[in-house]
């Protein structure tokens, strides 16, 4: 019941269930975007959280990618990304939504909606 809460893909087979969670889609996305020539990193790979007043440090190991799964089948994406100085941000943006759409159908099996990316950064 908690993975059709949540719009994460499940599968039933003769064996039992099979489910894909958020954070696999997220890293296929990531390893399919720090392929592509350009891209130095992905955003948000740290974010800050304050509590009882001390700093206190959450590593995300898939950075800022948010994933969003409607009817368990198309999967959307939100991908923060930090260019290299020097790269045509359109084209390398342009690359890196097909690149994801691709390894959201090759790797995990479902339909791609959405894939959007901002540029949050331009570094050496």
């Amino acid at each position: 019941m908690k993975n059709e809460e949540k719009n994460i893909p499940s599968e039933e087979t003769k064996m039992g269930n099979i489910t894909v969670s958020e954070d696999v889609i997220a890293a296929v996305v990531k390893n399919a975007v720090l392929e592509i020539e350009g891209v130095k990193g992905i955003a948000g790979t740290e974010s800050e959280q304050k509590v009882l007043f001390l700093k206190i440090r959450k590593e995300s190991p898939n950075g800022g990618i948010k994933v969003d799964i409607k009817d368990q089948a198309v999967a959307s994406v939100e991908i923060p990304v930090i260019l290299k100085y020097g790269t045509n941000v359109i084209d390398v943006s342009k690359c890196i939504q097909e690149k994801v759409r691709e390894a959201i159908i090759a790797d995990v099996g479902m339909e791609a909606g959405n894939i959007d990316v901002t540029v949050e950064q331009i570094s050496d």
